[in-house]
């Protein structure tokens, strides 16, 4: 967690919640895509499963920028 409060990026910050509070995978934070998320119900489609975003999660990724490193376009 201090790791997680240290980090500045918005991005690396979100990736950091989804494996520590929700479980996900390196592999599945990698694999993700904007349209994988629905920010306005506040959920992520993970596999074939829709599972509701951390707040932490939604904070980060309302941050200034919409790209992020890992979340590419696809």
């Amino acid at each position: 967690m201090r790791l997680i409060a240290q980090t500045e990026d918005p991005e690396l910050r979100a990736a950091l919640h989804l494996m520590t509070r929700q479980a996900f995978h390196t592999g599945e934070v990698l694999d993700l895509k904007w349209s994988d998320i629905d920010p306005q119900r506040g959920t992520v489609l993970r596999r074939r499963t829709e599972t509701h975003l951390a707040p932490e999660v939604l904070r980060a990724l309302q941050g200034p920028r919409r790209q992020t490193w890992w979340l590419a376009v696809r």
